[in-house]
């Protein structure tokens, strides 16, 4: 099938076939020979191959295929990275029967894809004439993306000509990004019996918001209070104060100046921008976080370094955070261009806090570390190169992850944390 490009404008475009433009040369030549030699009866011949031509390109410019198309996908919302099955119901409007054509959906990611037959779908009064086709294809990431239009290609009866078109519109599918199970391997998260915090927390000078009650089995035996333990006979262990209302936090940078690996989108998207593969790492990992925390009881709220784009980024910490809304919000969810927002102001919540960032700003790592109460665990995951970043949010009382974004997969990250974590409570 020709190659349409990539904006596929919206007119036919009609081209001779190799037989037709043998056929039309070979008039030619029989007229010129005909003329040249004084040999009339060529002159006949190559006028009716030349009108056959002729013949060919009036019908296919005069008798288009009149077809609808509609389009279901599966599943909706697509999820990057896995099939997506595409169903197309192609119906011929026409009174008489449509040519046999070959088609693709028209794609925006670089995928080859083999043009496929369509048998002629009769016509006539009172008919309805359709037919189901599908295809499968993988979206390479999120996004919002048009699906279509309807790319055919038809000729004439005798083969001599071929035309190109694009039928119907195209449709906007949302690929949201693909959510990985990070529980196993990772830190421990302990909210059942007080304030929500890693389990790996390291016991400050002050008790006093200490309670203990007894061992239950499962308790890890850091948790054991030695001292109460040889007062009371019996194993006891610490927990917090009870608090009904867990909270953790993810803080993600959404600036284009945290991302070097910056570049114009390669994809025809509704609404094109700058892409960072580092980003799209950020945001998986944000959604496979969001959800391990949404399983664990906790309570998550979002905070952005730019304009808020998600829901959560706007106050609202509720459960069931990781739901089909909040995963097509981080299927738009884009880098902004201008200056750290500060909009999240006040005593921030207590509990455990995550960032995940490219290579922040100065600023932006100062704004991570006013947003963390000392009392609190805080996981920064650096997808970048930045020392000076790693070392700063360090030496704040961050545990910091540095990721190969580019072959490192969330469950991995999460696992890394677990040790960073652990030589963070380690430090004297």
């Amino acid at each position: 099938m020709a190659e349409l490009p990539r904006s596929l404008v919206r007119r036919r475009r009609i081209r001779p076939t190799l037989r037709g433009l043998v056929v039309a040369l070979a008039g030619v030549a029989a007229i010129v020979v005909g003329l040249q030699a004084h040999l009339p009866e060529f002159v006949p011949f190559g006028v009716g191959a030349i009108l056959l031509v002729a013949l060919g390109a009036a019908l296919v410019a005069l008798r288009p295929p009149r077809l609808d198309v509609r389009r279901a996908t599966q599943p909706s919302p697509a999820v990057a990275g896995r099939p997506l099955r595409v169903q197309l119901v192609i119906r011929n409007r026409a009174r008489r029967p449509s040519p046999g054509i070959r088609w693709n959906d028209a794609l925006p990611w670089r995928i080859a894809a083999e043009p496929r037959e369509l048998a002629p779908l009769p016509g006539g009064p009172g008919r309805v004439a359709e037919t189901a086709v599908e295809y499968v294809v993988t979206p390479p990431r999120r996004g919002h993306f048009p699906l279509g239009p309807l790319v055919v290609e038809y000729g004439d009866p005798f083969g001599m000509v071929r035309a190109v078109t694009a039928i119907g519109e195209a449709e906007r599918v949302v690929v949201v990004p693909a959510v990985a199970a990070v529980g196993e391997g990772g830190p421990s998260l302990d909210q059942g019996d007080g304030l929500a915090q890693l389990t790996l927390h390291r016991a400050t000078d002050n008790e006093d918001d200490l309670t203990t009650r007894e061992y239950r089995p499962g308790d890890a035996l850091r948790r054991v209070h030695w001292r109460v333990t040889a007062r009371q006979g019996e194993l006891m262990v610490r927990q917090e104060e009870a608090r009904s209302d867990p909270d953790a936090r993810l803080l993600l940078d959404t600036r284009e100046a945290g991302y070097r690996d910056l570049e114009p989108d390669r994809f025809e998207t509704w609404e094109p921008t700058a892409h960072s593969e580092s980003f799209e790492w950020v945001v998986r990992m944000a959604a496979s976080l969001a959800a391990h925390l949404d399983d664990q009881g906790f309570r998550v709220a979002i905070e952005e370094t730019g304009s808020p784009q998600l829901p959560a980024g706007r106050g609202a910490r509720e459960r069931g955070l990781v739901s089909g809304a909040f995963l097509r919000a981080l299927a738009g969810l884009r880098l902004l261009p201008g200056g750290l927002e500060r909009a999240a102001v006040g005593d921030p919540p207590r509990g455990p806090l995550f960032a995940l960032l490219g290579e922040p700003r100065s600023e932006t790592v100062e704004w991570l570390i006013s947003r963390r109460d000392r009392r609190d665990t805080g996981v920064a995951f650096l997808a970048g190169a930045s020392e000076v970043a790693a070392r700063r949010l360090q030496a704040a009382g961050w545990a910091v992850v540095r990721v190969g974004w580019a072959d490192q997969n969330p469950a991995q990250a999460w696992r890394e944390a677990e040790a960073a974590v652990r030589r963070m409570h380690e430090r004297p």
